[in-house]
C-alpha cells in the first residue's frame, strides 16, 4: 500500500489582467507554473498544498477562487489599518445601502420566499446560485467585511480555499449564502419564471421591484457620486488595488463617469 504523500514547493506569482472590453470578465492569464513531482496545474487553475494519495495528487482553487480571496484578504487588513473610529464612519456612510438592502429582504420575503425556496433549494431547476462563480464588486466585500464576525470571515476564506467540485456558487453552504451582506448583483436577482409567476398573482409586486432596481443604480452606477466608487477609493487611497475595483479599472464605467462629468 502506497502512503499518502505530502506535496511542496514553489510555484511562480500568477498575474491578472481585466478583460479589455471593460466588462467585469475574468481572464486566466497566468504564471508559468514550476513543477513539483512531475505534476503541473490545469490553465487557469492554481495549486494548494494538501495530504493527498498520488493517484489524486493535486487539489485546485481557480483563478476566481484566488481573485476573492486576495479582495477579501486585502479588505480585512485594509480596515484593520484603518483603525476603529474610521471603521466606524464607513458603516456609517454605508448606512443608506443597507436600509435600501433592508427594503429589498423584506421585498423578497413577502412576495419570493416560497416560489425561489422551492424552487432553488429543493427542485434546484433555478438559475439562482447555479454559477461557480458570481461577479461581484470590491465594495461589495468592503460592506460585507464591515458588517460581519471575524468567524464569519474566517468561513468566507476558508470556502475560497476549497475545491469548488460541483456546478454551484463556491459561497453556496448547506444553509443558503455564507456571506452576511450578499453581493449585490444576488440580492437583485430574480429568475424570469419566478418573476412570471408573482407579478400575474401579485401585479403590485412588478412596480416595487422597479423601483428597487432604481434604487440600486444610486449606489453602484456611476453618472453621478455613488457610494461603490467612493469605497473603491477608500483602499486606493491606501495603495491598494483588486481586479474587483470596476468603478475604477473598467473602461466601460470609466467613460459613464467620464461622461458624467466625474473625471
Amino acid at each position: 500500500m502506497q502512503s499518502d504523500t505530502r506535496l511542496s514547493g514553489k510555484w511562480e506569482k500568477s498575474s491578472r489582467k481585466k478583460d479589455p472590453s471593460g466588462g467585469p470578465i475574468f481572464s486566466a492569464a497566468f504564471g508559468i507554473p514550476l513543477t513539483i513531482n512531475g505534476l503541473s496545474p490545469k490553465p487557469g487553475q492554481r495549486r494548494i498544498a494538501v495530504n493527498e494519495k498520488p493517484q489524486r495528487a493535486v487539489l485546485e482553487m481557480n483563478e476566481y477562487q484566488q481573485e476573492q480571496l486576495d479582495a477579501l484578504k486585502m479588505v480585512r487588513h485594509g480596515l484593520m489599518q484603518l483603525g476603529e473610529a474610521r471603521r466606524k464612519k464607513l458603516i456609517e456612510t454605508v448606512g443608506d445601502y443597507m436600509q435600501f438592502r433592508r427594503l429589498v429582504d423584506d421585498f423578497l420575503n413577502r412576495y419570493f420566499n416560497e416560489i425561489c425556496t422551492r424552487t432553488c433549494y429543493q427542485s434546484r431547476t433555478s438559475a439562482c446560485c447555479a454559477r461557480d462563480s458570481i461577479i461581484t464588486f470590491f465594495a461589495d466585500t468592503v460592506i460585507d467585511a464591515l458588517h460581519a464576525t471575524p468567524a464569519q470571515l474566517d468561513r468566507l476564506e476558508t470556502k475560497l480555499c476549497r475545491v469548488n467540485a460541483g456546478h454551484r456558487c463556491v459561497y453556496l453552504g448547506s444553509e443558503g449564502c455564507v456571506w452576511t451582506v450578499r453581493p449585490v448583483v444576488c440580492a437583485m436577482f430574480l429568475c424570469d419564471r419566478a418573476m412570471d409567476t408573482v407579478f400575474r398573482r401579485a401585479p403590485e409586486a412588478k412596480g416595487l421591484w422597479a423601483s428597487l432596481r432604481r434604487q440600486e443604480k444610486k449606489f453602484k452606477w456611476p453618472d453621478r457620486p455613488v457610494l461603490f466608487d467612493d469605497l473603491e477609493k477608500v483602499f486606493l487611497d491606501m495603495g491598494c488595488q483588486s481586479t474587483l475595483m470596476h468603478l475604477n479599472l473598467s473602461p466601460g464605467l470609466l467613460r459613464v463617469k467620464k461622461n458624467a462629468g466625474l473625471m
